[in-house]
């Protein structure tokens, strides 16, 4: 999923539960910025230290980073950012290959949300729970392929087929896929087409698209509705969202909505065919016509904006080891690795994944 989801989604989503505005800014820019971190090694002013492992994918699937990119993803990026933040395992077959392949609202990612909700009352409760919606829709969009360089990953390029109505969004994204396809001939080529969903490019991505296609070894996609599978994604993140306000009740209006009542408006949502602008478009207006929460000032939805995060890195030296704990960033970076450890050493062995990688 890209922005439009993790964020402007998340956000309208937690708000439809009857979470604060000001809350659920906090756990929808917690959601995009998994997507954002970079990771983070900085010296504190007494001597202290704070580091943390990127979150990030080490690859983005466009043309103008594919190429530096490449030579960042390494077996230590799956191991540690790919599987647990981007395609959590879902624990299913017999080889380590089949288990590590990402499933849809798996029982893992179930017993991941409710490990994640019990940890609701701790002071990073609002970023976990922000982080937990990204991990939990990701299952969603890439269920299929693994954060493994492995050749179960891999696409048959030609066996592509698209349902897009509109003949200049198709060309749009036959040309978006195809430059990628392109900038990773050379080196890091195999690495990249056996490594999640890179060769599938984006297509796990777009809430409009129907597709299906064959992975290099044979086996048949079978049709995949990303319309109805994010909205599934949707009711779910509601769901989750809504547990979590019944247990901090300082952060909920007290005031939910019903997803049943909002769930043809998501639908709506999703069907808009086109670029990641108009797709944070139609969340934007439907936001503001009170189609998905209560909104009688008509209010946009807060512009994702990470500058708040990436700021602290550049001034983090500067705070003692005291201070630090005050810093938005370190309350994320916590949450990250409560959250990375959680699923690294307890969650994937107890699901036997015991040797996880390869």
């Amino acid at each position: 999923m890209q922005t439009d989801m993790h964020y402007y989604g998340t956000y309208a989503l937690a708000r439809a539960a009857g979470i604060k505005p000001e809350a659920a800014m906090i756990i929808a820019t917690a959601a995009q910025y998994v997507d954002d971190f970079k990771g983070v090694s900085k010296e504190l002013a007494d001597n202290a230290y704070v580091g943390c492992r990127a979150t990030a994918h080490g690859i983005t699937l466009t043309v103008e980073t594919v190429k530096d990119t490449a030579q960042n993803v390494d077996h230590e990026d799956q191991r540690h950012v790919w599987s647990p933040f981007h395609f959590l395992p879902g624990c299913e077959g017999t080889t380590i290959a089949e288990r590590m392949i990402c499933r849809k609202d798996s029982k893992v990612a179930q017993t991941m949300v409710a490990h994640h909700l019990d940890l609701s009352n701790e002071d990073f409760g609002l970023v976990l729970i922000g982080i937990t919606a990204h991990v939990y829709a990701d299952t969603f969009a890439h269920f299929g392929f693994s954060g493994i360089s492995n050749v179960m990953n891999e696409v048959d390029g030609r066996s592509f087929d698209l349902s897009i109505k509109s003949s200049s969004l198709r060309n749009y994204v036959w040309e978006k896929a195809s430059d990628f396809w392109d900038a990773c001939k050379g080196q890091g080529a195999e690495l990249l087409t056996k490594l999640g969903h890179g060769g599938a490019a984006t297509f796990p991505d777009r809430p409009y698209l129907t597709w299906r296609f064959r992975y290099s070894d044979g086996r048949d996609s079978d049709l995949r509705n990303n319309q109805d599978t994010f909205l599934a994604a949707c009711e779910k993140l509601h769901t989750m969202f809504l547990e979590f306000g019944k247990r901090r009740p300082e952060f909920s209006n007290g005031d939910p909505i019903v997803f049943s009542a909002i769930k043809e408006a998501v639908r709506e949502i999703l069907s808009c065919e086109g670029t990641m602008e108009e797709r944070i478009d139609a969340w934007q207006t439907a936001a503001r016509e009170g189609l998905v929460f209560a909104n009688p000032g008509k209010a946009a939805i807060p512009t994702y904006d990470p500058v708040g995060y990436d700021s602290e890195i550049d001034h983090m030296h500067t705070l003692s080891s005291t201070e630090v704990h005050s810093s938005p960033l370190f309350t994320f970076i916590r949450a990250a690795e409560v959250h990375r450890n959680y699923v690294l050493n307890e969650l994937l062995p107890l699901n036997g994944l015991k040797a996880v990688f390869p």
